[in-house]
């Protein structure tokens, strides 16, 4: 997985406290999956993050303006997409911080 924000962007928020809050946790539950992490310096950089499957499956989702949860919501995406492939390694994300993310509303 690589993981793009500019981290001075009001609409990189979202990725960047994910980060914050979670890549440890993340890291734990799944230590064989790569997390690249870049912090673009380009004002008009807008966050993505890509999956790289393997054997040349890829999926890139513009994550700007996401909140926390909404980020949270795609990895666990991206982790069922690799699952139906065939290609899941790692425990389920669901399990990572099901209790720490709050909904503002």
């Amino acid at each position: 997985m690589r993981i793009f924000l500019n981290s001075t962007q009001p609409g990189s928020e979202g990725v960047k406290n994910l980060i914050i809050n979670h890549y440890p946790s993340l890291k734990m539950m799944n230590p064989s999956m790569q997390i690249l992490i870049r912090d673009k310096a380009d004002d008009n950089f807008e966050a993505v993050i890509e999956a790289d499957y393997g054997k040349g499956i890829n999926s890139t989702v513009n994550v700007n303006f996401m909140t926390e949860r909404e980020v949270m919501e795609l990895l666990k995406r991206f982790q069922k997409d690799g699952a139906d492939l065939g290609l899941d390694h790692n425990e389920p994300i669901q399990d990572v911080l099901p209790h720490r993310l709050v909904d503002p509303n």
